[in-house]
């Protein structure tokens, strides 16, 4: 009788446990949710802005390599057709890939720019890591659920909890909900500016940190392929002009297998592709970079502009 009641009591302390966790799991979940989307300034404010709000005729995707070289003013200025630029700092084509289909769920662009370099087409692990900034946005964006799930197979039931998708950003929210965040975190329609000029003395004699040899393995990655696929599909579908750039580097790198998969894919499609990787107005010119592989802000309108002109013809 004594065990049968230790036994009962366990079961009923475990259940108001678990009642009690996942109460907290909700409640806090929801608040974070509340300040994520509230958000004035900063990284996470401009994936929503991109991902829900703009109604911008050019969109610019792509990494760090978007953000810091595409100016929205500049092309608007030649093109006379808003713009905004949705590049993402360390966060690459499966990002991007899942960024467009929210987008064009919800509006027609007049043209899609995508930042790309070759050698991203490359299986790298940490590409499927950083899909956990797309967390926040799994409830609301069904179209966007696979490309989420491509972290692990156990994403859909981590996220289950309402505290999962913000684990670790508490302190950046908070941040971001500040009206000085909007002074910390300029950014002028979505570019973000680099200031400083490359010194040539100190550039290392190792290969950039774009470099496949150091940071890709040495496999084409089927899921990548097939997000570029599709994204060319959509914008086919929704007769959206599609561009593919390799924006100006400052030396080139080069890999035939990755360039080889784009080119199939090119000519399926029938989607321009603008390379200025050897471009000699910026390779070999540091005072246009801020480091091997990011423009800084002379160089980037140098190159806004130059892209504009290939745009118009």
């Amino acid at each position: 009788m004594l065990k049968g009641n230790y036994y009962k009591r366990f079961l009923v302390n475990l259940l108001v446990f678990l009642g009690l966790l996942f109460a907290f799991d909700r409640a806090l979940g929801f608040i974070l949710q509340q300040l994520y989307f509230r958000q004035v300034a900063g990284e996470y404010y401009r994936a929503t802005y991109s991902i829900d709000s703009t109604n911008a005729e050019i969109l610019i995707f792509g990494s760090s390599r978007a953000s810091h070289h595409y100016v929205p003013e500049v092309l608007e200025e030649n093109l006379h057709l808003s713009t905004y630029n949705t590049g993402r700092d360390g966060n690459y084509l499966l990002y991007n890939y899942a960024v467009i289909k929210a987008v064009t769920e919800r509006y027609i662009p007049k043209m899609i720019i995508l930042d790309l370099n070759p050698v991203a087409l490359f299986y790298r692990k940490d590409d499927y890591d950083r899909l956990s900034t797309l967390l926040p946005y799994y409830g609301s964006h069904p179209e966007i659920r696979t490309i989420v799930g491509l972290r692990s197979k156990y994403e859909r039931f981590k996220l289950y909890s309402s505290l999962y998708p913000y684990n670790s950003l508490s302190l950046s929210i908070l941040v971001g909900n500040l009206e000085i965040s909007k002074r910390l975190y300029v950014s002028e329609e979505g570019y973000l500016p680099f200031y400083k000029k490359m010194d040539p003395i100190s550039i290392s004699s190792k290969q950039t940190k774009d470099n496949p040899e150091e940071i890709y393995s040495d496999s084409i990655d089927s899921y990548k392929i097939a997000a570029l696929q599709d994204i060319a599909e959509i914008c086919l579908k929704k007769k959206i002009p599609l561009v593919f750039v390799f924006s100006p580097i400052y030396a080139k790198l080069n890999n035939e297998l990755a360039n080889n998969k784009l080119n199939t894919i090119l000519k399926t499609y029938n989607v321009k592709y603008l390379d200025f990787s050897e471009d000699t107005t910026f390779v070999n010119h540091p005072q246009y970079f801020q480091d091997e592989s990011h423009m800084n802000d002379d160089g980037a309108r140098i190159f806004s502009k130059k892209l504009a002109g290939y745009l118009i013809h």
